[in-house]
């Protein structure tokens, strides 16, 4: 026991020491890099007149395309690491009824109609504005991993015309365990009232059928689709696509991480806070009923694959039989 705690306080006092550099790091980058923020700041606004009257073509901020359970908490917490941006995971509203009514209007087509755009526009600005605002008059990017924005990408495109998005994506069996262990679509669970497919959905007639296997198989591919429609119709320039087990769970992680930070024009944390970060296991399951794929019966994995194929192999996924 005394030998264990000697270890545990050298790597308190080990982190400590990396810390005091890590800090002393920071203040030489902000020297070298005052010029580069103060030429941001002169590019983002300075008051709420100003980004309505310029239809807030200027402002500056990042939005999550995702399925959830896909490492977006972890993913705001290195965002945040940055000096040039304010990331939030699940700010409040948190938009979570607000995206299951747009999932209903919107789910399913290649491109909206215009009202309905305009219609969503203005409740993102209702929903975001001051965020960004706020972001945007410190100098910093607005970003926010919050899964519930999938649906709502349409209408923060229109509000934000400027705004990039990242769409980040699972394994889809990882993802379907994870939504099984968590109880999706139980009555008792944030998606237990869950409308579930619209009737442009093939699965829309069957729906009380499925198990709650097959319905977490269609979440992972119904909400995948509609990001990749989306992300087809925008400037290729405005979007970074990244697979959860490359950018969060790989041994390459930071050069993934890094080009996302590129993406951004921001300065990019250091590999050994980027390091500290994913070592955390940020939102990490605890309690499974299912393990991995071997828990699931042959007859529930043919179900599954029957869903989710056409999905998985556009993200490049073999599917397991």
């Amino acid at each position: 026991m005394k030998k264990f705690l000697q270890l545990r306080l050298l790597n308190i006092i080990d982190y400590a020491k990396w810390k005091l550099s890590e800090y002393e790091r920071r203040i030489r980058q902000s020297t070298q890099n005052h010029n580069y923020k103060e030429h941001n700041k002169q590019q983002i606004y300075s008051h709420y007149l100003e980004c309505y009257q310029d239809n807030w073509e200027k402002a500056k901020c990042l939005f999550c395309l995702s399925t959830g359970r896909t490492g977006t908490m972890t993913l705001a917490r290195l965002l945040s690491l940055s000096p040039d941006i304010n990331a939030n995971h699940e700010p409040d509203p948190r938009l979570i009824y607000t995206s299951i009514i747009a999932q209903q209007e919107l789910g399913g087509l290649t491109t909206p109609e215009k009202h309905q755009i305009d219609k969503w526009r203005l409740i993102c600005l209702a929903a975001r504005d001051d965020y960004v605002f706020r972001s945007n008059q410190n100098g910093k990017i607005y970003a926010e991993m919050n899964n519930y924005l999938t649906y709502l990408s349409w209408g923060l495109k229109a509000a934000f015309p400027g705004s990039k998005f990242v769409h980040i994506y699972r394994n889809p069996y990882d993802f379907i365990i994870s939504g099984v262990n968590r109880g999706y679509f139980k009555k008792e669970s944030k998606l237990g009232n869950y409308k579930g497919p619209t009737p442009r959905d093939k699965y829309f007639q069957q729906w009380n059928e499925l198990s709650d296997i097959e319905k977490c198989a269609w979440l992972w591919s119904s909400v995948n689709e509609d990001a990749i429609r989306f992300r087809t119709n925008i400037n290729p320039n405005d979007i970074i696509v990244l697979k959860f087990e490359n950018t969060i769970t790989s041994d390459d992680s930071y050069e993934n991480i890094y080009n996302l930070f590129e993406f951004l024009d921001a300065q990019p944390p250091s590999q050994q806070e980027v390091h500290y970060i994913l070592e955390k296991k940020l939102n990490r399951q605890h309690s499974k009923s299912i393990d991995n794929t071997k828990s699931i019966s042959k007859s529930d994995l043919k179900k599954i694959n029957r869903i989710i194929q056409p999905t998985a192999e556009k993200l490049g996924y073999n599917l397991v039989w």
